[in-house]
């Protein structure tokens, strides 16, 4: 498979690794709300389309995408 190349931290104190972790765990926290505004906002569409029973594909792949990113 080759070598990947991974992000490589020096921790040598505390401190170092609370920085470490913050930097691991910030941009997950951004992420997160970003997929549940997309969530809600597919949820919105699916409740709006009920009697329908039918989503727009470009309605569909526009939320899609957003949601996979």
């Amino acid at each position: 498979m080759g070598n990947k190349q991974y992000k490589q931290f020096t921790i040598n104190t505390l401190e170092d690794g609370c920085l470490v972790l913050k930097s691991l765990i910030v941009p997950v926290i951004i992420n997160l709300d970003k997929f549940k505004a997309y969530s809600q906002e597919a949820k919105e569409l699916l409740d709006n389309d009920k009697n329908t029973k039918a989503i727009s594909t470009n309605e569909y792949d526009e939320i899609n995408d957003k949601a996979l990113y």
